[in-house]
């Protein structure tokens, strides 16, 4: 499979036909002015933020230089986010839906897990395509199924990298 594959994949799904992030709602003025922004870009341009992750992955982020991404699930739902309103970092999230045609903007990354979490590689889009739990996603599965929702659950920390900038043409609101 190949990138245009899995973008041709997510637009002719009869369940997913968006990526997503999440977000706090005083964030999306600026989104809509700006686009997606990478936490680094947002603070070299000091534009006010609330951001979903706490301290720790923060400065994991920074130490990894993920802080120069901007984080995508491939659901609208994310363990990060729940966590994020647990404790009180989100107050109102928001999700907003993003074109896979995002995808083939150079150097996307794509964690198969949490990205910061240890043992977990950050690889090219392309060389992980294989291992990628698609048909859970993108096809016709029995959601209610025990398996297949341990199954979800797993895709559900996936987490795509794109470099610095989601641009407003691909970002639906």
């Amino acid at each position: 499979m190949t990138i245009a594959d899995l973008i041709t994949k997510i637009h002719r799904s009869p369940v997913q036909k968006t990526l997503h992030h999440f977000t706090e709602a005083g964030n999306i003025a600026s989104i809509r002015s700006h686009g997606l922004l990478s936490r680094r870009t947002l603070n070299n341009r000091r534009l006010a933020h609330v951001t979903g992750g706490n301290q720790l992955s923060c400065d994991l982020d920074d130490h990894y230089g993920f802080d120069r991404y901007v984080h995508l699930c491939l659901r609208a739902q994310h363990g990060m986010a729940f966590q994020a309103q647990q404790e009180g970092r989100l107050v109102d999230v928001r999700w907003i839906a993003v074109s896979p045609d995002v995808l083939a903007l150079p150097d996307v990354l794509i964690a198969l897990d949490n990205s910061v979490k240890n043992d977990v590689p950050v690889v090219p889009l392309a060389s992980a395509l294989d291992s990628m739990d698609l048909e859970v996603l993108y096809g016709y599965t029995d959601w209610k199924d025990p398996a297949i929702q341990a199954r979800l659950r797993t895709v559900e920390r996936y987490e795509i990298l794109v470099p610095d900038h989601v641009p407003l043409r691909y970002i639906t609101f």
